[in-house]
């Protein structure tokens, strides 16, 4: 599931919030702008699943009588195909 960008800025806030508390990083900018760099790299993360997503279920449509007449689980089929094209393109999940 892929995070929305309310929940993209949530995690940015709470991730620099606490790396200032445990004392990981010290401010040399504002924290806004740190913000933003975490924020874009959790962006970059939900809008590369969104395209596993989407070869996941073109791949699924490619078979779709078969899944049909076989009656599989389609939700975990997707979560199976979905896990190994993630793991081609050499992305965690």
């Amino acid at each position: 599931m892929t995070l929305k960008a309310r929940e993209i800025d949530f995690i940015a806030d709470k991730i620099v919030n606490r790396l200032i508390r445990e004392g990981f990083i010290h401010l040399k900018k504002e924290k806004s702008v740190i913000k933003e760099i975490v924020a874009q790299v959790l962006q970059e993360d939900a809008d590369k699943e969104r395209k596993i997503e989407q070869q996941t279920r073109e791949l699924l449509k490619q078979f779709k009588d078969q899944i049909k007449e076989e009656e599989v689980d389609q939700s975990k089929l997707f979560t199976m195909a979905k896990r190994k094209i993630a793991k081609k393109e050499d992305f965690i999940l």
